[in-house]
This record gives C-alpha cells, structure tokens and sequence, in this order.
C-alpha cells in the first residue's frame, strides 16, 4: 500500500504540474485576446470619428448645396423679371438713345446673370457629386465599423470560453492538490504503522 500510494502521489505531482502550465498558458492566451480587443477598441474610435467627420462634411455640403439652390431660384426669379423689364423697354424705346442705353444696361444684367446661373448649376452638380462620394466613403466607413464590431464580439466569446475553461483547470488543480494531501496525509499514517509493526 505504501508503494502504491507513492506511485499515486508521483502521478498526482505530474497531473499538477501539467494543470499548472495549462493553466498558465490559458492566463497568456486571455492577456493575448485583451490586448487584441484593446487595439481593436481604438480601431473602432477612430474609424468613428472619422465617420464623424465625413457625416459634418457631407451636412456641410448639403447646406452649401441648398443655399445655392435657394440663390439660384432668387436670381432666376430676378431674371425673368429683368426680361420682362427689357421687352417692355424694347417695346417703348424704339429709336431712343436713352432707351438704348437702357436696353444695353439691361441686356448686360442679364448676361451676367446667365452667367451666374450657369456658375451655380455647375457648382452644384460639383456638390452633387462630392455629396455622393462621401455617402459612398461614410457606407464604407459603416461597413468597416460592423466587422471590427463584429470581430470585437468573436474575440469577447473567445476570451469567455477560455476563462471558463481556465476557471475548470484551477478547480482541477485545487482538487488535485487536496487528493496529493490526503494520499501524503495516508501515506504518513501506513508509514507510522509499518515503524510500529516492525519495532513489534
């Protein structure tokens, strides 16, 4: 029996230094999974601050956008009244010099302000267009956002089933140490009867 029970106590001390490494190296594997899920969180931060970022740019954008739009319906309103102003003129001037110099003056306004609309239309098809490409970078920017999301999730349920497991391998080794006591706390008692029996 004493032999036996020191061949289990030898199998126990293996057992427990092997819970140990495991357990050990399941602590690396969880500070490993951490330190993942902390540069993914700043990841994260910053792909939404830049989303941020682009979300005040297209607003900014937008407001441009309908500011020019407004302008542009006020100054074609104000051309076709200055239109409706030059025909009228055109019909009472005739010949007169002053009137042609009115007309001029009036046909002059109306270039420019042709030109002004055309400047407008081009600059909101410019806005239009930079308006969709950063709905097109702010799509992308939430598409990035969900699979670090994601990953960040995949990495917590990781990080949960090895400490689960890490909490068993601890458990394992307290229970083994408790069985290595009560084998050396036997052995000790079969050690005193066999010194007993052979003084006898």
């Amino acid at each position: 029996q004493h032999d036996q029970l020191r061949s289990a106590n030898e199998d126990l001390l293996a057992r427990v230094e092997t819970l140990q490494n495991n357990a050990k190296l399941l602590e690396t594997q969880i500070l490993e999974i951490q330190r993942a899920k902390a540069k993914a969180d700043k990841e994260l931060e910053a792909e939404k601050l830049l989303r941020e970022q682009k979300t005040k740019e297209h607003s900014g954008a937008l407001r441009e956008m309908e500011e020019l739009q407004t302008q542009l319906q006020k100054e074609k309103k104000h051309l076709q009244k200055t239109m409706q102003e030059l025909e009228l003129a055109k019909k009472d001037a005739q010949k007169s010099t002053l009137m042609d110099m009115e007309i001029a003056d009036y046909e002059r306004l109306v270039k420019e302000l042709n030109q002004k609309i055309t400047d407008k239309d081009s600059r909101i098809e410019d806005l239009e267009q930079e308006t969709g490409i950063q709905k097109q970078k702010q799509e992308a920017l939430q598409e990035e956002i969900k699979s670090l999301q994601s990953t960040m999730q995949q990495d917590e349920e990781r990080n949960a089933k090895i400490k689960q497991l890490l909490v068993k391998t601890k458990k394992e080794l307290a229970d083994s140490k408790q069985a290595e006591n009560d084998h050396l706390m036997l052995q000790a008692s079969l050690k005193g009867e066999l010194e007993a029996s052979q003084q006898q």
